[in-house]
């Protein structure tokens, strides 16, 4: 289990920002040896964080990180959302990079 969880932190870490989430899909979905009962409950539990984290808007939590988990894990098994990621992740750092820029 463990082994698995290392290897998909790796595809991560090792990918430039852009491919990270597709990397990770492309590695579940054609290497990864995952069970049927598994996938359909880490596409449930990603399904379920989605509006949870909606809820956590207006009741205590941290709603955009939960949001967040929930399309990650949603990326491993759905192309659309490995490339929403990808696309989103670029652009997050491109504002941030703006914002440092303007404070200098």
């Amino acid at each position: 289990m463990f082994d698995g969880l290392k290897k998909e932190w790796s595809i991560l870490k090792e990918n430039p920002p852009g491919r990270r989430f597709q990397a990770r899909y492309n590695y579940r979905m054609f290497e990864s040896r995952s069970s049927a009962w598994r996938k359909f409950l880490f596409i449930a539990l990603g399904i379920a964080l989605i509006p949870i984290g909606m809820a956590m808007w207006v009741l205590p939590g941290p709603g955009w990180l939960t949001i967040i988990a929930g399309f990650a894990l949603l990326a491993g098994y759905w192309n659309w959302t490995s490339r929403f990621l990808d696309g989103a992740e670029v652009w997050l750092r491109n504002v941030i990079a703006r914002l440092r820029s303007r404070k200098r």
